[in-house]
């Protein structure tokens, strides 16, 4: 079993960098997958794909050029031969 968790600002600018930290618990490889959707365009885009660390976690820095509103990032550790996969999400706004 694995529980995956994901931290970043909940608040930005435009045209600002931010990062997003996961990490999974009970997991010491496999892929991350961290996926964007807006309120506005509910429909979920892969941001990057990542080999998880032998800490169980990864990072991603991204820069914001989004219009002013609410968006959400995901968080999905594709699990691997003996770990199932989990998922974490959080909204953040540009503001």
């Amino acid at each position: 079993m694995t529980h995956t968790t994901l931290t970043g600002p909940t608040l930005a600018d435009d045209d600002y960098h931010v990062t997003y930290t996961v990490k999974v618990a009970g997991a010491t490889g496999g892929r991350v997958e961290l996926d964007l959707s807006s309120l506005k365009r509910p429909a979920w885009k892969v941001l990057a794909r990542a080999p998880l660390g032998p800490d169980g976690s990864v990072s991603y820095t991204a820069r914001t050029t989004m219009v002013r509103g609410t968006y959400r990032v995901r968080a999905l550790y594709l699990g691997d031969a003996t770990h199932l996969p989990s998922s974490a999400t959080v909204s953040w706004e540009v503001v």
